[in-house]
């Protein structure tokens, strides 16, 4: 089921086809708007006028930022839990192999 999400960027609203959870593509569409908003009061507060696409460049590369480091927590946090779960299934063989 295919759903209409719009979001409003630079007092101009844009449409996009959902084609999957609309839910989900509106959160992502959120997430934008709340990227693109915080650097463009960031450039606000400093005088600094940049251009939109710099804008969106920027609230890009900041998401993509944070996905890269939440990634890298969820891969150590996965090798700690693989590490700790190797270390007991040891402690049980032994364990079972002395009773």
């Amino acid at each position: 089921m295919e759903k209409i999400i719009s979001i409003e960027l630079f007092g101009q609203t844009f449409n996009f086809q959902a084609d999957s959870d609309p839910g989900k593509a509106q959160e992502v569409a959120d997430l934008l708007v709340k990227e693109v908003t915080k650097v463009e009061d960031e450039h606000k507060a400093h005088s600094k006028q940049i251009s939109r696409l710099a804008i969106m460049l920027s609230a890009a590369l900041n998401i993509a930022h944070e996905r890269i480091d939440l990634k890298r927590n969820e891969n150590k946090a996965l090798e700690e839990i693989n590490r700790r779960s190797t270390h007991l299934l040891h402690k049980l063989d032994r364990w079972t192999n002395t009773s």
